[in-house]
């Protein structure tokens, strides 16, 4: 339910962002498994929007092309037996973390999503607490970040 959600909320803000010049929306996933050592910058590669280029798929990193009150969210997937535990990062300074641990023969989720005043410059970035088992196949993307514009301040 929580990833239908921030998927239309990221879906609106992409569609606005197309009419009203100086706007800034980002989708990027990953698509294909992965395990990101504790400490690591989790690099979502396959970018599915990018409008007023912040985020760069070779660094994982999102860097505010204007300052404004942002909407940051993360969702992933992990596989059986394993587990996600993650920190959201603004300016190497901690924000909120997302964990999901899976049983034998299941799967378990981790989200997070909130709202950070950035300016102009600022760097956001998605970051493993512990070793983190993300599941990803190209048809199934589970692990996004996202991020948009909400207003100016």
């Amino acid at each position: 339910m929580l990833l239908t959600v921030v998927i239309g909320i990221s879906l609106l803000a992409l569609i606005s962002a197309q009419q009203v010049p100086g706007n800034v929306a980002f989708t990027a996933a990953i698509t294909e498994d992965r395990t990101v050592n504790a400490g690591n910058t989790i690099v979502f590669n396959t970018v599915l929007n990018n409008i007023g280029t912040g985020y760069d798929p070779i660094t994982g990193v999102f860097t505010a092309p204007r300052g404004g009150v942002y909407t940051i969210a993360f969702n992933a997937v992990t596989q059986a037996n394993s587990k996600v535990y993650v920190d959201l990062v603004h300016n190497d300074v901690y924000q909120v973390s997302a964990y999901g641990s899976s049983g034998w023969g299941s799967y378990a989720t981790a989200s997070t999503t909130l709202n950070l005043r950035l300016k102009k410059g600022d760097r956001v970035v998605i970051k493993a607490r512990h070793t983190a088992y993300l599941y990803a196949e190209p048809k199934e993307i589970y692990a996004t970040f996202t991020g948009f514009l909400v207003g100016l301040v």
